[in-house]
């Protein structure tokens, strides 16, 4: 049996890329199921990541900042930061600028947790970007973060 290269099959250029949409889903296909076993061991798998790698690495800890950051409704976010606490990977706690606002905060098993997925996410994002440059994957890694960002402040 004789199997095809990709860009037989699917030939594409710079003048003639294939569809966005296509690309898109089918890229975002490629790295969930490459990073989600090691997603497996937080509540609520790749969203209890991003949480918890939100609240240790940036300012984002009130509640409704993460919704909007994350990109959850804050109801869903609810049940995720609760299923964290329940692991004992982050906690609640009241601000102290108002006691109204609930901050979440690792715990240092969260702590702990995170920085222990990042060497596994690093060599399944290096699968991810197999057939590229370190400068392309960089460079394209860049240019979606860019996206995001400006997608996340209009909304």
């Amino acid at each position: 049996m004789h199997i095809q290269p990709a860009r037989d099959l699917y030939p594409i250029s710079v003048d003639q890329p294939c569809d966005l949409g296509w690309a898109l889903s089918s890229a975002f296909d490629r790295y969930r199921l490459l990073v989600e076993p090691l997603f497996a061991q937080f509540p609520r798998g790749i969203r209890g990541y991003q949480l918890l790698y939100t609240v240790v690495h940036y300012r984002v800890a009130r509640q409704n900042e993460l919704a909007a950051y994350l990109g959850i409704d804050r109801t869903v976010l609810t049940y995720v930061i609760e299923d964290l606490c329940r692991a004992g990977l982050a906690e609640k706690q009241v601000s102290s600028e108002d006691r109204r606002i609930r901050i979440v905060e690792a715990t240092p098993q969260g702590r702990t947790l995170v920085e222990e997925t990042q060497q596994p996410l690093r060599q399944a994002e290096e699968v991810f970007f197999a057939g590229l440059s370190p400068d392309d994957s960089r460079i394209f890694r860049y240019l979606l973060s860019n996206i995001a960002v400006a997608f996340r402040s209009e909304h």
